[in-house]
């Protein structure tokens, strides 16, 4: 498809830890001038590791909400890190679980409006146990838990489970009302 907006120019405003703030200067095919402000993002993976008739998920303390958020192995990619790679060693640090098997399901963009994320799903399957390297405080005060797969839709409904990158990836597993397996599929 092609862009229907020229960029003209983009001015980095600040930045952080993980993302820069931009604003891009564009024009449309009609000649108007727009002007929209971004964050970058250097991207991310999520997990859908299946074990047991169950799906690992982690209850953490997300201080940007101020709460605590049940969700999937999830985290950034390294610079210069393929999302395969991230994608395993999320779930050994997070989990605990080394995949023997990891499919690509998809990937979703988080916020499309302000952010240029893009997180990659993928499904684990094969899982064996390794010693969990947890990265940071937050994932060292995370609980893990192996969630029934016909728990899950009971849990989005009634809004304990609310993290959106969460929620599209176990739609994109089928996990919430479809039909996922372990060992199912194309492995990578």
């Amino acid at each position: 498809m092609i862009d229907p907006f020229n960029r003209l120019g983009t001015v980095r405003l600040g930045g952080g830890v993980l993302n820069r703030f931009e604003r891009d200067h564009l024009r449309t095919a009609d000649g108007t001038p727009l002007v929209r402000d971004r964050l970058t993002h250097p991207g991310a993976v999520v997990v859908v590791a299946v074990e047991a008739g169950g799906i690992w998920l982690l209850r953490q303390w997300r201080p940007a909400v101020g709460e605590w958020v049940w969700e999937l192995p999830a985290g950034l990619l390294a610079p210069g890190e393929e999302p395969l790679a991230a994608a395993a060693r999320e779930c050994e640090e997070e989990i605990g679980r080394a995949p023997g098997s990891l499919r690509v399901l998809g990937s979703v963009v988080t916020s499309p409006g302000i952010l240029d994320e893009r997180c990659h799903v993928f499904e684990a399957t094969d899982l064996s146990e390794v010693p969990a390297r947890p990265d940071g405080p937050e994932e060292a005060l995370a609980e893990r838990h192996l969630v029934s797969i016909p728990d899950l839709p009971s849990r989005l409904a009634t809004g304990e489970i609310r993290n959106a990158i969460t929620i599209s990836a176990l739609a994109l597993a089928g996990a919430l009302g479809g039909d996922i397996t372990e060992g199912d599929g194309t492995d990578q």
